[in-house]
């Protein structure tokens, strides 16, 4: 495993244990290289997996996911972190606020097939 695999798996275990969006934003503040597109999606990637093995965790994940895209502001990211979230809160049974979380604006949805 590579050390940049195993370092992006240390910061999604911490970003799981992050109680609220003031704590994500104060860790996040202070690692710069987590703010990128790529790292959204990569966190949504890690959100298709966790929810086979940790509903919780990959609740958090996508809370992160979503902080992060907010704060990038680019429609790519929401996409991703509206992705993840869905899933997650799809997982959970939490189907009408899955369906609510899903980018349903034609830009953010076309943002996210063009990624694809």
């Amino acid at each position: 495993m590579a050390t940049k695999d195993i370092s992006d798996e240390r910061v999604i275990d911490r970003l799981a244990t992050l109680p609220d969006d003031a704590s994500r934003i104060k860790f996040l503040s202070r690692r710069r290289r987590l703010h990128s597109p790529a790292f959204v999606a990569g966190l949504d990637e890690a959100v298709s997996m966790l929810i086979r093995v940790d509903l919780k965790k990959a609740g958090a994940v996508a809370d992160a996911a979503v902080t992060i895209a907010n704060k990038l502001g680019d429609k790519e990211s929401r996409a991703f972190a509206l992705r993840a979230k869905a899933n997650a809160l799809w997982s959970l049974g939490q189907n009408k606020q899955a369906s609510e979380a899903r980018p349903l604006k034609p830009d953010v949805r076309s943002a996210y097939l063009s990624s694809r």
